[in-house]
């Protein structure tokens, strides 16, 4: 199978970004709730939750839910 330029270049710029630790969609799902909480309330977000900003940032469907959740928690806020 040969693969073609555009799809190297890709590949390349995927691995550029890819980090020592990274969270999966599961584990990720385990916290979103604390950091959208924290990026709500104005909190700082810790060492420990920089993974999920990296996360949101690569993969779609975590960013859906995470702004699913965050309209949830925005519309609970505003009762």
């Amino acid at each position: 199978m040969n693969v073609s330029d555009q799809q190297a270049e890709i590949v390349k710029s995927l691995l550029k970004i890819t980090r020592e630790e990274e969270l999966n969609c599961n584990e990720l799902l385990e916290v979103i709730g604390e950091y959208a909480e924290k990026k709500l309330s104005g909190q700082p977000i810790d060492k420990t939750l920089e993974p999920v900003e990296h996360h949101l940032g690569l993969c779609r469907e975590c960013e859906e839910e995470y702004e699913a959740l965050c309209k949830a928690l925005q519309d609970i806020e505003n009762l």
